[in-house]
């Protein structure tokens, strides 16, 4: 994972989501990258692990995006009950969509059985 070893402020711009403040980042890969922010301040420091996204290359200057690991949706791990919580909250939101609302428990033995259908399939996929 690279490191940041150097920020330089390098102005600011009004965009669709606002001004947005751009800086030059370099990474103790030797790669060069300018990203943007919604602060003034970057929001990562000297020695800073991150990963970065090279979007393109204009006038021979890269850029792209830089965010802490795991934050470009790849999958970064959640914990248990977190995940638990998570399960809980679609299986009863699709309980209610599918109708379910007689009696709280009726509704949460039909989450729990959609639950039980979604891991089924999983392991058969």
């Amino acid at each position: 994972m690279p490191r940041v070893t150097k920020i330089v402020p390098n102005g600011n711009f009004t965009g669709k989501y606002g001004v947005m403040y751009k800086f030059t980042y370099e990474f103790d890969d030797n790669v060069l990258l300018v990203a943007s922010h919604k602060t003034e301040q970057s929001p990562f420091k000297i020695g800073d692990a991150v990963e970065y996204e090279i979007r393109g290359e204009y006038n021979g200057i890269k850029e792209g995006k830089v965010s802490k690991p795991n934050d470009f949706g790849k999958g970064g791990q959640v914990s248990p009950e977190t995940q638990k919580r998570i399960d809980a909250s679609w299986a009863i939101g699709q309980a209610l969509t599918i109708g379910v609302t007689q009696t709280e428990e009726q509704l949460l033995n039909t989450a729990q059985w959609l639950l039980e259908c979604r891991n089924k399939l999983i392991e058969k996929l």
